[in-house]
């Protein structure tokens, strides 16, 4: 289980959350996973809405890069929490947890939010994408070969390093519209 995950509310939320050692006493807990099971632990959640408090338990993904990122994010919809666990980032509806979604770009190795554009922002090794409101809002064409690092979001621009490990090329992404300069290019876009 992720003891502690971090978690980070910079959007507006209509709802308070936490991470759990261990699921509640009283009643059962919501389980999210993307293959429909729990295999591998994952992250516990409590969240206290208007329409109730829950608990809920969201599946790790399987082990992949070490960089495969954990933590709780409020989202541009002020009802929707994104929880990444180990790499997969699924968005729960925080009013009705049966209505939930998960990003199937992975593994998340980065977050930001970008509140002034209204933008949940999230890197895998390879490319960006930005949930708004609505859910996914854009998502760039491959970046890297194997690794992104992100700054953080100013002036409507996102900077960021395509495999900082290696052959390091610098890269800005519009945050409106999703276009980028810079990265690597592969010919299959």
């Amino acid at each position: 289980m992720a003891v502690g995950a971090m978690i980070e509310l910079a959007f507006a939320a209509g709802y308070d959350v936490q991470a759990l050692d261990e699921l509640p006493a009283a009643g059962g807990a919501h389980e999210f996973a993307r293959d429909g099971r729990v295999v591998d632990g994952g992250v516990l959640i409590e969240v206290f809405a208007e329409h109730g408090a829950w608990a809920g338990l969201v599946a790790n993904a399987p082990e992949s890069v070490a960089a495969a990122h954990t933590a709780i994010y409020s989202t541009p919809s002020p009802n929707m929490v994104c929880v990444v666990a180990r790499g997969d980032a699924y968005f729960i509806d925080v009013d009705a947890p049966e209505r939930w979604w998960v990003l199937e770009d992975s593994p998340v190795v980065a977050v930001r939010s970008a509140t002034a554009e209204g933008l949940l922002v999230l890197a895998t090794p390879r490319r960006v994408v930005a949930v708004g409101r609505d859910g996914v809002a854009w998502r760039t064409p491959r970046l890297a070969i194997d690794g992104i690092e992100l700054a953080a979001p100013t002036d409507g621009e996102l900077r960021g390093i395509a495999d900082p490990r290696d052959d390091a090329e610098e890269f800005v992404v519009d945050l409106r519209t999703g276009r980028h300069e810079g990265g690597f290019s592969f010919p299959d876009q």
